[in-house]
C-alpha cells in the first residue's frame, strides 16, 4: 500500500477511527518496505506543519471593525469578543498541534502506522539493502518503471525492488500513483517472469483491495477516497492563490476579485493541475464539484 494512503489520513474530514478500522482489515496481508517507513516519517512532519499554517491562516471577519457605523451597534461588541476568543482558541490549537508535531506518540495516525510497522508480527517489513539500492539505481538509469517523478531520488524504484526481493506470492499494489497504473503491462510482465505462476494487480484505492479479500469497506472509507480529490485540488489551488500576482503575470492577467479554481484557470494551468492529480483523484474532485452543484440547484432562487 502506497505511503500516500497513510499520509492522506491527516486531511480527511470523515471518521478517522472507522477509516483506520478499514485499513486494519488488510493487516494479515500487508507488506511495508523500510523505504515507505522513511517516507511516512518525513512527510508526517510536513502535513502537521501545513495544518498548523491552516489554523494560523483562519480569519473571522477581522476587517469588520473598520466601519464606524458598524461599531455603533451594540451587537458589534459581542462580535469583537468572539474575535478575541477565536484568536485565543487558535493560539491554543496551534500549541496543541505543535505538541503533537514534536511528540509523535501523541499523534494517533503516527501511533497507528508505528503499530503496523513495529509491533504487528503479521505485517511483513522488507529491509532496504545495498543490493536493493543498486538495483533501483540501475532501474532509474535504464528508465524502467516504476520511476519517481523528480530527477534525483529513487524511492519508487527502491520500493519495487524491495517487493521483488521478498514477495513470492500473488501481489496487490494499492496506489494512485500513475507510475504504477500507467505501466501495468511492463510491471506485470516483469513480476510474472520472476515469480512463476503468480499474479500482480494494481488498484487505486483501499476499498478495491478490501473487496478482493471479501471485506466490506465502510461508507466513511468510500467518502474519504472521494474527498481526497477535492482536498488535493484545494491544496494546489491554494498555492496559486498565494502566488496570485505571479499567475496573473504569467497568464496575461485576470480579475483578482475572483477566486481561482481549476475551472477558471486557462487551459495551460488547468492541464498542469490535472496532470499532477491521478485520474482517480481528479474524478474525486469532479465528484465533489458535482455534489456541490446538485445541492445548490436544490436551493430556491432569491
Amino acid at each position: 500500500m502506497d505511503t500516500e494512503k497513510f499520509i492522506d489520513l491527516y486531511w480527511t474530514s470523515k471518521d478517522l477511527s472507522k477509516i483506520i478500522d478499514d485499513f486494519n482489515k488488510l493487516r494479515p496481508y500487508l507488506v511495508v518496505t523500510e523505504q515507505q517507513i522513511d517516507e511516512f516519517i518525513r512527510n508526517r512532519d510536513i502535513q502537521l506543519e501545513r495544518l498548523i499554517h491552516q489554523i494560523k491562516s483562519y480569519k473571522f471577519e477581522e476587517t469588520l471593525g473598520q466601519n464606524a457605523l458598524i461599531r455603533k451597534f451594540p451587537k458589534f461588541s459581542k462580535i469583537r469578543k468572539l474575535q478575541e476568543d477565536i484568536k485565543e482558541l487558535k493560539k491554543d490549537l496551534v500549541e496543541e498541534f505543535q505538541r503533537i508535531h514534536d511528540n509523535p506518540n501523541d499523534d494517533i495516525i503516527f501511533q497507528f502506522f508505528n503499530e503496523l510497522t513495529v509491533k504487528d508480527s503479521h505485517v511483513i517489513i522488507i529491509k532496504r539493502t545495498e543490493n536493493i539500492i543498486q538495483k533501483a539505481h540501475s532501474r532509474k538509469l535504464r528508465g524502467n518503471p516504476p520511476t519517481t517523478k523528480d530527477k534525483y531520488s529513487i524511492g519508487d524504484e527502491i520500493n519495487w525492488e524491495s517487493l521483488l526481493s521478498k514477495i513470492d506470492d500473488d501481489l496487490i499494489i494499492i496506489s494512485s500513483d500513475t507510475t504504477y497504473k500507467n505501466h501495468q503491462t511492463f510491471l506485470r510482465r516483469e513480476f510474472q517472469t520472476l515469480k512463476k505462476g503468480k499474479s500482480l494487480d494494481i488498484y487505486d484505492e483501499v476499498s478495491e483491495a478490501l473487496h478482493v479479500i471479501k471485506e466490506r469497506p465502510s461508507l466513511e472509507l468510500k467518502e474519504f477516497e472521494k474527498e481526497k480529490g477535492q482536498i488535493k485540488a484545494d491544496q494546489i489551488i491554494q498555492n496559486f492563490q498565494n502566488l496570485r500576482h505571479f499567475v496573473a503575470a504569467s497568464t496575461g492577467g485576470f480579475d483578482s476579485s475572483n477566486n481561482i479554481t481549476i475551472d477558471n484557470l486557462d487551459n495551460k494551468f488547468k492541464n498542469n493541475i490535472i496532470s499532477i492529480l491521478s485520474p482517480s483523484t481528479y474524478d474525486g474532485y469532479l465528484y465533489s464539484k458535482k455534489n456541490n452543484i446538485e445541492s445548490n440547484t436544490d436551493k430556491p432562487e432569491k
